[in-house]
């Protein structure tokens, strides 16, 4: 057609819209791409006064908006503002299409907006939706959805700037567009949602519980009119999971954050991959698991938050020049400050910094998020001064905390966080350098804090627990009674606060009840006591992995001793101390022990229930666990909803609770219980017997004397166990009347040691002069148990068990060579040993290859697991503790998951170096170790050792053993027997070794075990003269008492 041609534009503009139909039908960008050229031809061809010059502008631009939606080009966004600006000045003030111009300049306006952040492009948006709706009458067809565009842009502007007049506009228009939307349900969905993001809004502004109700009210109408398919449904999705997240910011409900994480999660879900809201989705949902793991410190959840927050700020998906960058940087900033928290890794600080630095460059100076970033960088640096001491960071902190406070507008919610964040800085200050001037500003800004929060947010408890912890110090420095009052008192509310975490008012039980023992007020700290370790439970939920838990409690080591010290001082009942000193210790053996609770007789009654209960714990415990923290949460509330249907039940009211006080004296039916309690202000032996239940006072016991011992026990000497027999075994074993050597029927005795006593061998304990020789070992069978319940359980346990008919299978696993090792000369020669004995006694021998999975393939279906080789206790995650073999490591954790209830074999032997040793004293409380591992497991005997150990007296230690045992057709009591034997035969070789060679060179009152130089393993042993003989790492190899380290832990 020629160029000439009257018609020729018409076409064009024809053939153009025929473009974008094949554009929309098939999603060729090409057609699209086509029907913009076209469409701008006809506007550079169309002349000034042609009265088809305005749609045309107005079909380019909306061209050119659409490439921009589909390929996010910013060059088409500016040619689509200059085609409706151009349409706009075309369009005299009568003309038909100029609500049109102004709704197409307000809809590319708010596109640049979200591009650029630039609030005159808002304003812009703002300002052309109002005069598009002014323009309408009030039937037009497009009205209701500008008045709801122009809605949602009051809601960004308040969003922005916290101007209320926006959120009164916002509302405003949602509520016009829901009286005339009255049957539109897609127009009503979109002005509910408009309504609820604006409450939510307000509510994050100023807390009030009706705006937050308000939110999710409306968000939840969106969502519930919204269809399952439509493009909407993300949005509203995520709106509502806003909503909730913050109504759990204001009240700590973990329900709201229960629903926050699975609309978040499902918004996502229902987000494509290329959508640009993919971004805030991913960092909404990353922020919602580090509230979780905040909550309850699950490492998985910090990983996934991490996960989600670094891929949002990924630039494919949030470009370096997005207006929302630095707040999700600063997202990902805080996630990591988490991290360092929990690693101390000074790489995960830089990190941090490195994130938080670059959002504050990102934050232009009138934005009002710019005190949050000043204040993240001031909890950063102040974390990082907590961990490494550096004053330089705590100056930082404090700099960075003012500026924070000095512009963030006064009555502003965030207020309260600027000062309390500003008065831990002074609190630290005065710690380090005792300036009053600086404790009275930070009880002053704690004062202000608290005096600004709402009674009712879990907020609160940080602003009662750190003017408890202000008043005590300056007391302390002080001794101001007022002060002291005062401590007590905001450390109390801080306890009852209702809907703090539990781990929160559990530390400030926990600073009270040293407060009142301290000050000697027992019976106050006797209530307290029960208060705060009735938390120790809720810290430590079924959910949690044990490496978690294991995290959470090195923060109340030794609070259940001090506990049930108090109680004692207080004249309590042994029944009392004894529950209080259970409800803290062995928490997480405790929770995986409710693996092997027999549910015979709840399965008689309530065969559903009990089904129900086995596989919640083989969701949580077993060996296919669920893996996802979701996954095991979700279970853990089904697990305890389930336990308080069980409690319901007659009969059932103690079921997995602390036994009765008539089970406690049923369980010392075999042979004294003994109870060990160390702490501070006082130790006593707790003994419990089958009439009777009573305490010991052990006045030469101390705490500081335990510690100086065990900074002696790899080079153990009789003085250490003279001291032990002097001041804990010798009063315990005369009380129970056990003073004398037996005749032929040995008495038994269970020892529970708590503390940094658990390392102690009592067992050996005694006096080793060759003129007196008074010693636990002449006198009692000695086994261990990490806690009361579980001896009470084990003995249930054994009277279900059915006895195996056949013969016994014994699994043997001897390793001379370990890689990376020293070479255990004596490993095979002990397999030997026992194989003999066990082919003797018509025993089913197996010995797997020395590798993981082929050794617990073995295990299960045995009856006897013998392992000899090298053992390895880890310093700082006792979980990590370890069997070492060809392949690697069997470690704790592994052995955990290890399911051998039904068969509950019999003996678990453990010729290894320090299988029942906790070198984290942070966790000797716990009982975590390879011994407890295997009794966890479904063992019901464990013999192992509790520190390094001479390979060669292990052959003979375990020959003996199994002597005895075999003798006995493998009765419970012939383990502890056999090994208590083995041991007093050792230990009378040295006795008669040494006796003479003591007469010949000691003086005048010195006593066996101090002659000098001291006895060596050489001279016991002359076959051995390398270190490398040792079963482990480290070696013991100047003491000669190579009989104390072999423990039994059994009934």
């Amino acid at each position: 057609m020629p160029t000439d041609h009257p018609r020729r534009l018409d076409v064009l503009e024809d053939l153009g819209s025929s473009y974008s139909v094949l554009f929309q039908i098939t999603g060729a960008l090409h057609y699209l791409e086509k029907a913009s050229q076209l469409s701008q031809e006809v506007v550079d061809h169309t002349l000034q006064n042609h009265p088809e010059r305005v749609p045309r502008l107005l079909d380019a631009g909306i061209d050119h908006m659409d490439i921009y939606s589909n390929i996010g080009d910013a060059t088409h966004l500016e040619l689509a503002l200059e085609e409706f600006s151009k349409a706009l000045d075309a369009a005299k003030d009568n003309h038909p299409r100029l609500h049109t111009c102004n709704s197409s300049l307000a809809i590319a306006f708010r596109y640049r907006f979200f591009k650029d952040g630039n609030m005159l492009d808002l304003d812009a948006a703002i300002r052309h939706f109002e005069q598009a709706i002014n323009l309408v009458t009030l039937d037009h067809h497009k009205r209701v959805r500008w008045i709801q565009d122009v809605g949602a842009c009051y809601v960004e502007r308040f969003r922005k700037t916290q101007d209320i007049a926006d959120f009164s506009r916002a509302i405003e228009r949602a509520e016009e567009s829901l009286e005339t939307a009255k049957d539109d349900l897609l127009a009503r969905s979109r002005g509910y949602s408009i309504l609820g993001s604006s409450y939510g809004l307000k509510a994050e502004q100023t807390g009030a519980m009706q705006d937050l109700e308000l939110s999710i009210q409306m968000s939840h109408r969106a969502l519930v009119i919204t269809p399952p398919d439509s493009p909407n449904r993300a949005r509203y999705l995520h709106i509502l999971g806003a909503c909730h997240g913050t109504k759990y910011g204001r009240l700590g409900i973990p329900k709201d954050l229960d629903i926050c994480i699975e609309r978040y999660r499902e918004a996502l879900d229902n987000t494509p991959h290329d959508s640009s809201d993919r971004g805030l989705r991913l960092c909404s949902l990353g922020g919602a698991y580090l509230d979780r793991y905040q909550r309850f410190k699950s490492w998985e959840d910090l990983h996934d938050a991490i996960e989600g927050l670094e891929e949002a700020i990924q630039t494919t998906i949030t470009p370096s020049d997005h207006p929302d960058r630095a707040r999700r940087i600063h997202s990902l900033g805080i996630a990591c400050q988490e991290r360092y928290l929990g690693t101390g890794k000074t790489t995960d600080f830089v990190i941090a910094v490195h994130h938080l630095k670059d959002v504050l460059k990102l934050t232009p100076a009138d934005d009002c998020n710019r005190p949050a970033r000043f204040d993240t960088l001031g909890s950063i640096h102040h974390a990082h001064y907590k961990i490494c001491g550096e004053t330089a960071d705590l100056i930082k902190a404090r700099d960075y905390y003012q500026e924070a406070l000095q512009i963030t507008p006064r009555d502003h919610s965030d207020e309260k966080h600027r000062l309390g964040g500003l008065a831990t800085c002074y609190h630290d200050l005065f710690l380090s350098a005792g300036s009053f001037t600086d404790i009275d500003l930070a009880i002053d800004k704690y004062r202000k804090a608290l005096e600004l929060t709402p009674r009712d947010s879990p907020m609160g408890w940080f602003r009662l627990h750190n003017l408890g912890m202000a008043y005590r110090d300056r007391y302390r420095k002080n001794k101001n009674a007022e002060d002291l009052e005062a401590a007590i008192q905001h450390y109390q509310a801080g306890l009852d606060h209702p809907t703090a975490f539990a781990a929160d008012r559990l530390k400030s039980g926990q600073d009270l009840l040293i407060i009142y023992a301290d000050t000697n007020s027992w019976a106050s700290g006797y209530e307290i006591a029960w208060k705060t370790l009735s938390f120790v439970p809720l810290i430590t939920p079924h959910a949690l992995r044990n490496s978690d838990k294991q995290a959470l409690l090195v923060s109340i080591v030794g609070l259940s001793s001090i506990a049930a010290s108090v109680a004692l001082m207080a004249n309590k009942s042994v029944f009392d101390t004894i529950s209080l000193l259970e409800l803290g210790r062995g928490i997480i053996i405790g929770s995986l022990h409710e693996m092997q609770t027999d549910v015979l007789e709840l399965r008689q009654g309530h065969s559903k229930l009990a089904e129900e209960y086995i596989e919640l714990q083989e969701k949580l415990h077993g060996p296919s666990a669920l893996t996802t923290f979701d996954e095991r949460y979700k279970a853990g509330q089904q697990y305890e909803k389930l336990l308080r249907e069980i409690r319901d039940l007659p009969g059932f009211s103690e079921f997995l609770l602390f036994p009765a006080q008539d089970d406690i004296k049923a369980a010392a039916a075999s042979g004294p219980i003994v109870v060990i309690n160390v702490s501070a202000y006082r130790c006593d032996a707790l003994l419990i017997e089958q009439h009777q239940l009573r305490a010991l006072p052990l006045p030469d016991l101390c705490l500081e004397d335990i510690k100086d011992h065990a900074t002696k026990l790899t080079s153990l000497s009789t003085d250490t166990l003279e001291w032990l027999w002097d001041t804990v075994t010798r009063p315990v074993l005369e009380a129970l009347g056990l003073d004398q050597s037996p005749g032929d029927s040995w008495p038994r005795i269970w020892w529970i040691p708590t503390g940094p006593l658990t390392s102690f061998p009592l067992h050996a304990a005694g006096n080793y002069d060759d003129d007196i020789l008074e010693t636990v070992l002449d006198r009692v069978v000695s086994s261990y148990s990490s806690s009361l319940k579980e001896i009470i359980n084990s003995q249930r346990r054994n009277k279900t068990r059915d006895v195996p008919i056949g013969p016994k299978k014994v699994v043997l696993v001897g390793i001379e060579e370990t890689p990376g090792q020293s070479r255990l000369e004596f490993a095979s020669q002990e397999v030997e040993q026992i194989a003999k004995l066990c082919k003797f006694s018509q025993f089913h021998i197996s010995m797997p290859k020395n590798q993981r999975e082929d050794v617990l393939a073995q295990v299960n279906g045995c009856d006897i697991f013998h392992f000899a080789g090298h053992g390895m206790s880890n310093l700082s995650n006792p979980l990590k503790s370890s069997l070492l073999l060809s392949d690697g490591s069997l470690t704790v954790s592994r052995l955990l998951e290890t399911d051998l209830r039904i068969q509950r074999p019999f003996l678990a032997y453990l010729s290894a170096c320090g299988t029942g040793q906790v070198k984290q004293r942070r966790l000797e409380d716990e009982g975590i170790h390879l011994i407890s591992a295997c009794q966890v497991a479904g063992f019901q005997h464990a013999i192992g050792s509790l520190w390094e150990v001479n390979d060669e007296s292990c052959v003979h230690i375990a020959k003996s053993t199994y002597e005895w045992i075999i003798k006995h057709n493998l009765s419970n009591d012939s383990v502890s027997e056999g090994l208590h034997h083995a041991c007093r035969k050792l230990r009378n070789e040295w006795m008669s070794k040494n006796s003479l060679d003591a007469k010949r060179s000691r003086k005048p009152g010195v006593k066996l075990g101090d002659i000098d130089p001291p006895y060596s393993i050489q001279d016991v042993l002359p076959s051995i003269n390398r270190p490398r003989d040792a079963r482990d790492i480290l070696y013991c190899g100047h003491s000669p008492l190579l009989w104390v380290p072999y423990v039994h832990y059994g009934v």
